[in-house]
């Protein structure tokens, strides 16, 4: 056995901090220079951000290795590095029970497990957090291929200085966590090299976006509207009998964004699943996920908005990659364990944040999809055990799809009645257009006629006479059209419509009323209603100009 061995850093670690903290200085440090409102504010700034890089650098070089500085070595005697987080830097091997290498294959670390002894309390220290017993030490700038040359040769060490009397299989040894996880994954990956059903999935969402985006519903920021028309989820809707919707809605996207969002969440969670399970038991968890999102929407965004997306399915699928790491936790490598539950518990718990904290997202659908995976992933089996799998897996999905088949309806029933008709809104506030064009149309001809009554083509008697036959009629089928929509309107159309249908109603009532001739000129029957309306008409006009302002005002 070499008598010392050596291990350099590559310097990767300060190059890593020393970027991320001058990108940020390098952003935050002139927003503080633009916002000062003085020269002493500038200099305060100054001040401040060459303090933060005196600070940043003292830190870096007393915690982080430099370029050919030796960060580990190994020696006849023990394990030796001045970055060892806590007091003690030199640990004997006779005191190392055993030694483990730790962490992912960006960040690993060597962790030490030392023999119980008289100088170590043997806990936690409760404010920085180090346990004496476990000391550990940062490997992250020492490359892939010696961290692997590292464990060997601890191993080596532990196995050569085992107590005396202690049979082989208990002596000191080293755990290779990472090795391990990578070979675990690439037994997955072997067993399963494509996941046909996850590409599967994402291509269907990506055809269903072109598909909106080539028929006109935008790229980037899809109307609700266009959502609706191609198979949204809304309340409303699937009350009425459109239960399909809860379906096709999880394949709807409101643009490319949202889409690319819920796509890479799919992937990295869906393949790693689909190894896990198996195909079918992937897109059952996927596709009764996806109906559970909807479904527990139906209670709540779905009341008053138009729901889509995958993110209740990618919600079940992440879900249920955390059910099955717990169930099997114990007999799982250890650094595969710790990077599923603690990356996607990270995810979930930062989409559910963002979620509550920004308006337009559908938390109901991911804890309806989440719920749903998490119980799914432990009715079914894993591949972790083939036996048990081939055994078990048409059973297992058979319960699974005869509970979603019972369950999932029974909870649709039970959403409240829909708090607003979304469907209604939008035909009637698509309709107000042919409305407006309509009652133009009338004004305009009113108009028209007027410049021949003036021109002498059209005498007094017969306008007066069209104004009932012709005119109050067409003015009519407009007060008919905005009555007929006023009930579907959202409350700030039906606000602007107000004023319009207060004009057109008077309108048609002062063109169908009945007139007298006097002295060869028709005036009308009742003069005192006569001026009633044209005082309401010329109110409701102005009220009707001033909604249209505020309207157009950004």
């Amino acid at each position: 056995m070499e008598h010392e061995i050596v291990y350099p850093s590559n310097g990767r670690a300060r190059r890593t901090v020393r970027v991320a903290l001058y990108g940020c200085l390098a952003v935050v440090l002139p927003l503080l220079l633009l916002g000062a409102r003085s020269g002493g504010a500038t200099a305060a700034g100054l001040a401040l951000g060459a303090l933060l890089v005196w600070c940043s650098e003292w830190l870096i070089r007393r915690h982080l290795p430099a370029r050919g500085e030796a960060l580990l070595r190994l020696t006849r005697r023990g394990v030796v590095s001045p970055y060892f987080f806590g007091p003690t830097k030199r640990f004997s091997w006779g005191e190392i029970e055993s030694a483990t290498i730790e962490g992912n294959q960006q960040t690993p670390f060597l962790r030490l497990q030392l023999r119980p002894g008289p100088n170590r309390p043997g806990k936690r220290s409760r404010w920085r957090g180090l346990d004496p017993d476990r000391p550990h030490v940062s490997l992250q700038s020492i490359p892939w291929g010696d961290v692997s040359h590292l464990f060997e040769a601890i191993d080596q060490h532990l196995r050569s200085t085992q107590p005396m009397g202690l049979d082989t299989p208990q002596a000191p040894r080293a755990r290779h966590e990472l090795r391990e996880a990578r070979d675990f994954q690439q037994r997955l990956q072997d067993g399963k090299p494509v996941p046909w059903a996850c590409a599967a999935l994402i291509a269907l969402n990506v055809l269903a976006w072109l598909a909106l985006g080539l028929r006109g519903g935008g790229w980037t920021d899809v109307a609700p509207a266009s959502l609706l028309a191609h198979g949204g989820n809304t309340t409303s809707s699937v009350q009425a009998g459109e239960w399909w919707r809860l379906l096709s809605a999880t394949f709807l996207h409101g643009g490319l964004m949202h889409l690319a969002l819920n796509m890479l969440g799919l992937w990295f969670a869906g393949s790693l699943l689909e190894r896990i399970f198996g195909s079918r038991q992937f897109l059952l968890i996927y596709l009764a996920s996806g109906l559970a999102g909807s479904v527990a929407s139906l209670h709540f965004a779905a009341q008053s908005h138009v729901s889509v997306g995958a993110s209740g399915a990618v919600f079940g699928v992440a879900g249920a990659l955390i059910a099955a790491v717990l169930q099997h936790r114990a007999t799982l490598p250890k650094a595969f364990s710790t990077q599923i539950l603690g990356g996607f518990s990270v995810y979930l718990a930062l989409s559910l944040v963002q979620g509550f904290a920004r308006p337009g997202i559908d938390n109901a659908a991911h804890l309806g999809g989440l719920v749903a995976g998490l119980l799914i992933a432990w009715v079914l089996p894993e591949r972790f055990d083939p036996q048990r799998y081939q055994a078990q897996r048409r059973s297992r999905m058979a319960l699974v799809a005869l509970a979603a088949a019972l369950v999932l309806p029974a909870a649709a029933h039970l959403a409240p009645p829909a708090a607003r008709n979304l469907a209604g809104e939008i035909a009637a506030i698509q309709a107000l257009p042919d409305v407006a064009r309509e009652y133009d149309a009338a004004m305009m001809a009113l108009k028209q006629e007027l410049a021949e009554v003036k021109a002498g083509r059209l005498s007094p008697l017969e306008a007066d006479e069209r104004s009932r036959t012709v005119h109050a009629p067409r003015m009519a089928r407009v007060v008919e059209r905005l009555e007929r929509l006023m009930p579907d309107l959202p409350a700030p159309a039906r606000e602007r419509m107000v004023p319009l249908l207060t004009l057109a109603r008077a309108m048609h009532e002062s063109l169908a009323m009945a007139s007298v001739v006097v002295n060869g000129v028709p005036v009308p029957a009742d003069e005192a209603r006569s001026r009633e309306l044209q005082a309401t008409m010329v109110r409701a006009a102005g009220e009707f100009k001033q909604q249209a302002e505020r309207a157009r005002q950004p």
